[in-house]
């Protein structure tokens, strides 16, 4: 009898306690609830992680840079302060060589789907040095969306070479920091975040962005003309950096969850930059902006850069960021632009299939008892 009471006290007792809380991820982003980087990736990611019962997170998403900055984001996550968060690589070329090299191949990237999931295979499962520096850095990496196509955005119509010359050119360096040197005007670097106030203010007279950003930082207040040549997108990212304590302290299964997911923040991104731009189009020529095409000079102009940027590229890579055989590198992601142009073909209208590709492409072939350690 005394053994069945213990037994039904027992039984009683494990049905009264309370189920373990789930573990608080304290997650930062500088960006707006808006912005295609949140809406499309970090917002969709919190939601479907966290409203797994069985991943055990309970995730404290806050926007705005209202814990962590830009720059101060990378310091940020390494230090714990931040258990995930959206680093830039470009801000750090000392840190991340491999991530400079990404962000001066920009103008020779492709649709935003295929560059996203080319740059996120080639970083996770194909560069043993970028791992490396994402160790000495103190993040894990966890995959790299890709913006939509950048355009030139002013407050005047600019429409050849010679309307550039002298205009200080909002860039997030790299490549575009040269070509605006090589078109005659002064890049200037400063968060995407804060091109209104540094257009309203007159700090740069160009911005070059997305057209979706009209719509995430209010541009067309500012902005009146628009000139669609394409500049190049954005892919020197980690979209989400995770701090290294938070992921090892995680169960096999948690991080499994974690990366069932991440495509989200790959081309889950790419997907609301697309939708930001036909939305944003609308919204801006509604509010008087105008949409101009860029004169045969500019695209020439432009054109014989690109062509002729590729060895600077390469000549950087060699002895400023000591990249070992950038050829080889340039090669892979070259061959990773095809492969998921040819996968994603008559898919990308379909953002389920490409998660899908993208999980079982990339994440899928992931081990999570060893990636990050």
């Amino acid at each position: 009898m005394k053994k069945l009471a213990v037994s039904l006290a027992l039984a009683a007792a494990a049905v009264a306690a309370p189920a373990a809380a789930d573990q608080t991820v304290t997650t930062s982003v500088w960006l707006g609830p808006q912005h295609p980087v949140v809406s499309g990736g970090y917002q969709p990611f919190v939601d479907t992680v966290g409203g797994n019962p069985q991943a055990g997170l309970d995730f404290n998403l806050l926007l705005g840079g209202s814990l962590l900055g830009p720059k101060a984001t990378l310091s940020g996550v390494r230090d714990g302060v931040a258990d995930i968060g959206f680093v830039v690589m470009s801000y750090h070329p000392a840190e991340f060589p491999h991530g400079a090299l990404f962000g001066d191949l920009a103008m020779r990237a492709r649709g935003p789907y295929t560059t996203a999931a080319a740059v996120t295979e080639l970083t996770m499962l194909h560069c043993a040095p970028c791992q490396d520096e994402f160790k000495r850095n103190g993040v894990v990496y966890t995959g790299s969306y890709s913006t939509t196509p950048y355009y030139i955005i002013a407050k005047k119509e600019l429409t050849t070479p010679e309307d550039l010359k002298g205009l200080r050119m909002r860039t997030p360096g790299g490549a575009w920091d040269r070509w605006a040197t090589a078109v005659g005007g002064v890049p200037v670097n400063v968060p995407a975040s804060e091109v209104y106030e540094a257009i309203s203010r007159n700090i740069v007279d160009v911005g070059l962005l997305p057209i979706g950003d009209f719509k995430s930082y209010n541009l067309f207040d500012v902005a009146t003309h628009a000139t669609m040549m394409s500049v190049g997108t954005f892919y020197s990212n980690i979209t989400m950096a995770l701090n290294p304590d938070f992921w090892g302290g995680l169960s096999p299964e948690q991080r499994r969850v974690i990366l069932d997911n991440a495509a989200l923040a790959v081309v889950g991104v790419a997907d609301a930059y697309v939708k930001a731009d036909v939305e944003a189009e609308a919204t801006a020529r509604e509010a008087g902006v105008q949409f101009v095409e860029p004169s045969e000079a500019l695209v020439a102009q432009m054109n014989s850069f690109r062509e002729k940027d590729l060895e600077t590229v390469l000549q950087l890579a060699r002895d400023r960021y000591k990249v070992e055989d950038p050829e080889a590198l340039i090669k892979t992601f070259n061959e990773l632009l095809d492969k998921y142009d040819g996968l994603f073909e008559g898919k990308r209208d379909d953002l389920p299939a490409m998660l899908a590709i993208v999980k079982q492409e990339i994440y899928d072939k992931v081990d999570v008892d060893s990636y990050g350690f």
